[in-house]
């Protein structure tokens, strides 16, 4: 049976379909909350340009400073408030979202086994199956709870971040988005030995549990009493509990490689900004404030980009969950 190659993300759009209503409504808040995010920046630039003066001022001037700050105080603790409740809100439809989407696309692989032939599980582990159907829906759920709804947010946030760059100062901001797609290469560069090893590490864990499933059911327990059998499987799991360890340390030796060239990337953008930014302000182009706000919408901008590029590579097509490419489980369709 030929594999059935399907898009990841047309295969996540149906399985996620029956819940669109809720999910555009975790959308929604989404878009408030990636504005109320981006509104901190510039507060903090209006406080320093407006309420933190150099210059010496009345005591009235002072009085009235003090009534500003107290204001937008105020508005920082409503941004806080209205950010939280939002979360309280959205967060636990994308649970819900996470737990029927697992359990519907639990239920179609498992529909799907008792279709399979004996000859396929004479071939392949049923331990390893059974292990790979768990592990892989799991992960699907994982993705859509957390990674799914941040990856909404994210892309949200960098949009919005990018049109206030583009607006305070355009000629910066391309100055300092310059450096973005750097970003997306160094990704792509460690994408390939980084998902290879976390394949091998998953493939690996699946490998013990599907042993010690045939080891301790019933039909095995005359190999836990034969002796030289049970060591014989014994040496077969730590071999493979060996090669999960080393892969999950080869995977996290690339993670650190990828990290540190990303921040050599994000020191060299912030030389670039507090160089061309700094000039801006000393020739009076740039107020300390919007300098300020500036700065911070880049700080943010750079972690975002990288988030959103290592979660776009993150979907898993659901009719694929389970198994290499060349085993009949991949032939599990959405209808």
């Amino acid at each position: 049976m030929q594999p059935i190659k399907a898009s990841p993300i047309r295969e996540m759009i149906k399985l996620l379909d029956p819940y669109r209503y809720i999910l555009l409504g975790v959308l929604a808040c989404s878009m408030v909350l990636s504005c109320l995010e981006m509104a901190l920046p510039r507060v903090v630039g209006y406080v320093i340009d407006n309420v933190f003066k150099v210059d010496t001022a009345q005591a009235g001037d002072v009085a009235s400073r003090v009534t500003l700050l107290i204001w937008v105080l105020v508005i920082i603790l409503g941004i806080y408030l209205f950010r939280n409740l939002l979360y309280y809100l959205s967060k636990p439809a994308t649970i819900i979202v996470g737990e029927k989407a697992a359990f519907d696309l639990r239920q179609r692989l498992i529909g799907h086994l008792h279709t399979l032939s004996v000859d396929f599980y004479q071939r392949n582990n049923p331990g390893k199956i059974s292990a790979r159907v768990m592990q892989d829906v799991q992960s699907v759920k994982i993705f859509i709870q957390d990674e799914l709804a941040q990856a909404l947010l994210n892309l949200l946030k960098v949009i919005v971040a990018v049109a206030i760059m583009l607006y305070m100062k355009w000629y910066l901001a391309l100055i300092t988005m310059a450096v973005m797609p750097f970003h997306v290469l160094v990704y792509y560069l460690f994408r390939r030995p980084i998902s290879t090893y976390a394949r091998q590490a998953k493939e690996h864990s699946a490998d013990v549990s599907g042993e010690l499933v045939e080891q301790f059911d019933a039909g095995g327990a005359a190999t836990v009493k034969a002796a030289a059998t049970q060591l014989l499987e014994q040496e077969k799991l730590r071999l493979s509990l060996q090669k999960g360890m080393a892969a999950q340390i080869k995977q996290s030796r690339y993670y650190t490689l990828q990290k540190i060239a990303a921040d050599l990337l994000v020191g060299l953008g912030t030389i670039v900004l507090f160089g061309v930014g700094g000039y801006a302000v000393l020739t009076e182009h740039l107020s300390g404030g919007e300098f300020i706000a500036f700065f911070l919408y880049v700080r943010m901008l750079y972690p975002l980009l990288l988030d959103l590029v290592s979660q776009a590579g993150k979907f898993t097509a659901p009719d694929r969950l389970v198994g290499d490419p060349n085993t009949a489980l991949v032939d599990v369709k959405l209808a």
